[in-house]
């Protein structure tokens, strides 16, 4: 076995390297007699293990020898490892958020979308299409607008694996059925505007974990119901910053029940602030709370009620035997 680090000597015979007969044209050097063969490879065996380079003459004549170096581990190999590493990680991500929005671009009908440039074509990165942004080293996608684009059918479930967006605005088009669950996983989401869809069922329990989340625009769509979402910090997008369709006359029964909303819009698509009311001023999240607060306080009352007149009557009642006792004693 060579150690390490050491140099390793071949010798090639000149006649093996090459041949030309007298018109320079090259030719196969000739076979060499078995004798031969032998003593080389038992010289080429000896010259391996004690790291020299002979052969001696009488086996052939004109030997060249071939150093081959040492093989040499250098930190920029490693380098160029851990980049490849890392390439093939942003290539698996690459493969996730393009599948998505492939999906999402099928379950949209992207075909009859009024703008659809660059979507689908294998040959342009994702972060190129039509209402596609990404992040500064093109790996993920951080928005995704298409308002007003002509949007149809549902929204993907496959939209949950754009883990890093941070903008989602789909509104102004006609995307139906429910909401999928899977919008939950957006934790970084900041802006999400589904308005003027056709949206029905209930909005995703999900939206309530969105800590990052500053605005929030659903009137418009059949919802009915939202899971109660923290307000909203208003200060930025002010009375737009959370729209629902919580006002009245409503296309329901009832009134969509939103507490937090900063805006409620109606079956005329009008639109009017919700202003905080006395009950959210008393610390409260809505008349719901304070409802079931005062009817508490009610039962609490009436048990006091009730004890005090228990209390009454036994006192009564002992007083009156009291009296007859002594009267039976007299």
């Amino acid at each position: 076995m060579i150690a390490f680090g050491s140099i390793v000597t071949f010798v090639v015979p000149l006649s093996l390297i090459h041949q030309t007969d007298g018109s320079g044209e090259g030719k196969a050097p000739p076979a060499l007699p078995p004798s031969a063969s032998r003593s080389l490879r038992q010289k080429d065996i000896q010259s391996n293990n004690n790291h020299a380079a002979s052969v001696t003459p009488d086996v052939i004549n004109n030997p060249v020898a071939v150093v081959v170096p040492p093989p040499v581990f250098s930190p920029s190999a490693v380098s160029v490892s851990n980049r490849r590493m890392k390439s093939d990680a942003n290539a698996t991500f690459h493969e996730i958020e393009r599948n998505a929005l492939i999906a999402f671009y099928d379950s949209a009908k992207g075909a009859d979308w009024t703008n659809a440039t660059n979507w689908m074509d294998e040959y342009i990165r994702y972060c190129d299409w039509k209402g596609v942004t990404c992040d500064d080293n093109k790996s993920h996608v951080t928005k995704l607008n298409l308002t007003s684009n002509g949007l149809s059918g549902r929204l993907s479930e496959s939209i949950g694996n754009l883990t890093s967006m941070e903008v989602l605005d789909l509104s102004d088009n006609d995307i139906k059925a429910s909401i999928p669950t899977e919008l939950g996983k957006l934790s970084s989401l900041i802006y999400l505007r589904l308005s003027y869809n056709a949206f029905t069922g209930a909005a995703p329990e999900g939206l309530a974990e969105m800590r990052e989340l500053q605005l929030l625009q659903l009137q418009s769509n059949r919802i009915t119901n939202i899971p109660t979402i923290p307000r909203l910090i208003d200060n930025i997008h002010g009375q737009s910053t959370f729209v629902a369709d919580c006002g009245v006359p409503s296309d329901f029964d009832e009134a969509l029940e939103c507490d937090n909303c900063t805006m409620c819009c109606n079956a005329d698509d009008d639109c009017y602030p919700q202003e905080e009311t006395q009950v959210q001023k008393l610390g409260m999240k809505g008349y719901k709370e304070f409802g079931v607060i005062l009817f508490a306080c009610f039962i609490a009352l009436c048990c006091m009620i009730a004890f005090l007149l228990y209390i009454t009557a036994r006192r009564k009642d002992i007083g009156n035997s009291l009296t007859s006792e002594m009267e039976t004693r007299i």
